[in-house]
Order: structure tokens, then sequence, then C-alpha cells
């Protein structure tokens, strides 16, 4: 039996009832395909009760179409109850909620409960709004961007319900026994380690970065064991490291960050652009083959909030290519045009180190080598047999990448037991409440750090998720 269409809800303003059926005559394909299925206020019958139907489809959609206009941020209705619900279940993780600019307005800096609408990508990436195309073939091109990014939004939803299970984590999937479902759970588990050697060692360079060359790419690179669950050490780079250097408002997050897969291998004498164009591209402009420009004026745009782009390499994408792929990579944030002054880019590479093969044990000894020094990118990167090796002269910036800041952060280690009862004092009761026992915890605890001590974050993660209510 073929899986049941992903549920699609379109708020919108009458206003501009024109693009919204513009854009119903280009979502049809997917409708065709059987992937979704769209649901919009002209579909109320004769004598239905109109505000029922509407909460009723919004509530069941899992993914809400916001067709942004001033004309949709004046509507009271749109603003404070179709918008309102759609964020309350996007903040819950059940529907995916996609800004369609139609008409230009300020409409990232709307804040609903704290969430503000900016927080959001919209589409079409890196175009115009669309009613303000007026060359009938832009705009077609332009809402077929939107449907394409619909499209990846909706088979995503539909992988994740075949798989009845949480998206995969960073870098893969889930590792843990048991799926971190309960928000307060999985925004308590990244804290159970120490992790001030990589926040001592990133504010710094990042703050020495924004004051001295505020308009250019910052590389960061973290790497350790695929057992330290750098999944989490993300979500904590986004919500409790980044914020302070980046001068953002206190509890506001990063939360403008993309993923960007690696090429497997790049061809000698190929330019840096040309080697991850495809990569880029998808991320920024749906189009593998996106000129050079559409990107940079894509990553330069009008939202002022700072941007990550992050990948994640292991030890056996690093066999295949991995020394040529940094140089590469590294050539093509040094010589990409000054961002505007209002924008931070970060470009982070997660390097997992794959643990339990024999095999794999000698290439993280040389990753490990290769990235030995914590100052990495502070201007002393040089070429030495076709790779990049680290100079020793610290105080002569090399001309290669010297329009470059970056810093390679100290290796992720495992957990401590004073760190792990740290953390149960501070977190653990803070959840658990009235079910929390502090000595059956530290007994618990204990006999896990009886063979060794440190363990493993991923260890001790699995046993904190089994325990938490």
């Amino acid at each position: 039996m073929p899986p049941p269409p992903v549920k699609i809800f379109c708020s919108y303003s009458h206003k501009d009832e024109e693009s919204r059926k513009e854009l119903e005559e280009h979502l049809c394909i997917l409708q065709y395909e059987g992937l979704v299925q769209e649901w919009n206020d002209r579909m109320i019958g004769a004598g239905e009760e109109w505000r029922g139907a509407i909460d009723e489809n919004l509530k069941t959609a899992e993914i809400v179409l916001l067709l942004i206009s001033s004309g949709f941020i004046f509507s009271d209705y749109c603003r404070d109850v179709e918008l309102r619900l759609a964020i309350e279940r996007h903040r819950a993780g059940k529907a995916c909620v996609i800004p369609v600019i139609i008409r230009a307005c300020r409409w990232q800096t709307l804040t609903i409960d704290g969430f503000a609408l900016g927080e959001l990508q919209g589409l079409p990436v890196g175009v115009s709004p669309i009613a303000s195309i007026e060359h009938r073939a832009r705009r077609d091109e332009a809402y077929v961007n939107v449907t394409d990014g619909i499209r990846k939004a909706a088979e995503k939803i539909r992988a994740q319900a075949a798989q009845s299970q949480p998206p995969p984590a960073l870098g893969g999937e889930s590792r843990f026994v048991k799926p971190l479902l309960d928000p307060r759970r999985r925004r308590l588990l990244p804290y159970l380690c120490d992790r001030s050697p990589q926040r001592n060692g990133l504010i710094p360079a990042l703050k020495a970065h924004r004051r001295e060359r505020a308009r250019r790419p910052f590389v960061c690179v973290v790497h350790g064991n695929d057992t330290e669950c750098h999944e989490m050490f993300f979500e904590r780079l986004t919500d409790d490291i980044l914020p302070e250097p980046l001068g953002l408002p206190k509890g506001q997050t990063v939360t403008n960050h993309h993923r960007m897969e690696w090429p497997l291998s790049c061809r000698r004498g190929v330019e840096p652009y040309d080697c991850f164009r495809g990569s880029l591209g998808e991320l920024f402009a749906l189009d593998m083959m996106a000129d050079r420009r559409d990107i940079e004026q894509s990553i330069a745009g009008g939202d002022p909030r700072p941007m990550m782009i992050y990948s994640v390499l292991n030890t056996m994408n690093w066999k295949l290519a991995g020394r040529q792929l940094i140089e590469m990579f590294c050539r093509l944030w040094n010589g990409w045009d000054d961002l505007p002054a209002e924008r931070t880019l970060l470009c982070c590479i997660f390097i997992q180190y794959v643990t339990g093969q024999p095999e794999a044990d000698e290439m993280n000894q040389a990753i490990r080598k290769f990235l030995k020094r914590p100052d990495f990118f502070a201007n002393q990167l040089r070429l030495d047999d076709g790779g990049l090796s680290i100079s020793d002269d610290t105080r002569q910036p090399l001309p290669k990448f010297a329009r470059l800041g970056g810093v390679v952060l100290p290796e992720l280690r495992p957990v401590y037991r004073t760190h792990a009862n740290d953390w149960v004092v501070r977190y653990a009761n803070e959840i658990c409440r009235e079910q929390f026992d502090d000595n059956k915890w530290r007994n618990e605890l204990s006999s896990i750090y009886q063979a060794t001590d440190p363990i493993s974050m991923k260890t001790l993660a699995e046993f904190i998720s089994e325990r938490l209510p």
C-alpha cells in the first residue's frame, strides 16, 4: 500500500489570491504523484462552518505554507490565529512551516511567543519575492524553486514516518538505545560532560575574527571519536557556546544553519567552487548547477542572522580524499567575496574518528596528527606534498589563505565520573523533580564507571536516557 500523501495547509491573505492560484497550479504535480494533499479555505463547502474547517485542517497539516506579504501580516486572522497555531505545531515538532515570499515586507522580525519568523528558511531561495517578478517565465522559475523545496520537505516527512523514528542525528542515524523524544531531556543531555576546552578555544578565536575581519568567513573544525555524540555538541554550539561571541541577545540561539554534503573526491585542477558547486547549489538555490553569483547572493541575503554551514566527515571520508578536500574547502572560503557588514558566516567541519574498526586506527592517528595544533587556521597554512600542513612560523601570515580565519577545537573527549555526578546534581533533579533520588542515581553511575573512567558520551547518554522519565 502506498504511503498517504503529506497534508499541506496554505495560509494566505485573500489579497494574494492570484499568487495562491499560481502556486496551486505548480503544486499539482506533487498532488498528481500522490506525494502531497493541499488544502486552503477555498475548499470549504457551502454551509460548512469556516472557522472549524480551518482549525481542523491546520491542526492535522504536516506542512504549513505561509504566503508572506504585507497583506498576510496585516490580517489579524492570518497573524494571530493561523500563524500562532502553525508556530506552536512547528515548535512541538508536529509540522514543518515554510514561508513563501510573495511580496516584499519585513516579515523576518515578526515574533510570535518569542519565536521570530525569520528563524524559518523561506522560499524561493535566492530569488526576489514572487509577485515582484514581472517576466512570466522568471516567475514560473521561482514557483519551481518553491515546489522543489516543498517536495524535499514532504519527502523528508514521508521518510521519517516510514522509519517510525525521529530524524537522523548529525552524522548518521541515532546512536541512542531510546529516542530522546522529551524536549527537556534532549536539551539537557548535551551538558553531560565538560566541554570547556572547546568553549575556551572557540570564543576568543571567533571574537578576534569578528573584530579584525568581520566580513570574512570563519572555519571551525570539531573532531573526536564517533562515540562522543557530535550531534549533541552541535546543539551545545548553537544554543550555548556561539551566542556570546556572535553578540546575540540573551536567550537567542543560532538557528540559521544548513548541512552541506561533501563530494567523495575532487579532480585535480578543478576550481574550488566547482568542487562544491552541487552541494552549495542544492542548499541555496535548489539547483546543483547554480551559478556562483546566485549562491553568493543567497548567502549574503537580506537575513541579518548569523549563518552556519556545517559538514560531517568520518575516517572513511578522509581516506578517500580528505586532505585534498580540506584544501579545496579552505580555498573556496578564502576566495569568497566579502560578506555584508551585518553577516557572520561560520563554516563548521565535524570529523568523526571511526571506532571499533582496527583498519581505521592508523587513519585516525594520521588525521589527529594533521590537526595537531589548535591554531591550525590562524593564518599558518601551507601546502605540503599535495595537502595542508601547519607552518612552524606563527608570526608570518601566509598569503594563500590570508583572508580566511578559523580554529581547530581541542578533541572531544570521554566523560569523567566527576562531570557525570555534577550533571546529576545540576540537571537531573530539574526534570525528575519528586522522582529524583540522588543516592540511587550516584550508585547507578558508579556501576557503569567501575570498569573505566572516563567513559564515552554515547555510553553515558544511553544510560541516562533510559532512566529519565
